[in-house]
């Protein structure tokens, strides 16, 4: 009887380890798999809507701000994609993905500017309206100490508005395509743009620029009776 037992014992001792190192062996191939897995990720790259352009380098808050809307949309490929194109600290294309077969035949490839351009302009004090904007680019003053007025935008296609600013004595204006007043010297101190896809920030009166906005995100300030001096917004496709 006793040696039955010792016997089982040894048997079950035996079946444990044997288990145990069959997980091991499995997990590791697990790990192995998904580290082949990781090589073998396609890079993807951003291109900036108005033009089809790739986006070789876009500003490290804004690859945080897509890098964030990827993991909450449990976009897990897609992050990886862009964390492995993409130099976070940088905002420059990794030289692995510049040196890559798809770069190279996107960049051979001629992309056709699209025919509607999405443009803002900004007006602004003494001066009136500026010169319209493409995306990318600063409507507005910076080092001029010249209040932002209004924000107007065009070629934004069949929508019934873009969003709606904020200015000094009335607070919140309504949803419009023009944001912001004219003819009464008010100055903006915020906007809140309502496009999907878009990357916004403002210039703000002693601070500068404040960090970049995604839509229904606030650019600038309410409440601290700061002007907004100037405006850029990006448009991403990714």
């Amino acid at each position: 009887m006793k040696l039955t037992i010792k016997k089982y014992a040894i048997l079950t001792v035996l079946l444990t380890v044997s288990f145990s190192f069959i997980i091991s062996c499995s997990n590791q191939d697990d790990i192995i798999g998904n580290s082949e897995i990781e090589k073998t990720i396609e890079f993807k790259f951003a291109f900036d809507n108005n033009s089809g352009k790739i986006h070789d380098n876009i500003p490290p808050e804004v690859l945080n701000l897509m890098a964030q809307k990827l993991k909450e949309e449990n976009e897990d490929l897609k992050l990886s994609q862009l964390k492995k194109s993409y130099d976070f600290n940088t905002g420059d294309l990794t030289i692995e993905a510049k040196d890559s077969k798809l770069y190279a035949e996107i960049k051979n490839n001629s992309v056709q500017t699209k025919s509607v351009v999405y443009q803002y302009r900004a007006h602004v004090a003494k001066l009136g309206w500026l010169p319209w904007q493409n995306m990318g680019q600063v409507a507005g003053t910076t080092g001029q100490s010249r209040r932002m007025e209004a924000l107007e935008w065009r070629n934004i296609g069949p929508i019934l508005y873009v969003g709606r600013a904020n200015v000094a004595g009335i607070g919140w204006l309504q949803p419009s395509y023009l944001l912001g007043t004219t003819g009464q010297s008010r100055q903006m101190e915020a906007v809140q743009i309502y496009l999907f896809g878009f990357y916004y920030r403002a210039h703000v009166a002693n601070i500068g620029w404040l960090p970049w906005q995604t839509a229904y995100g606030i650019a600038g300030t309410t409440g601290q009776n700061r002007r907004m001096e100037a405006f850029q917004a990006m448009n991403i496709a990714f």
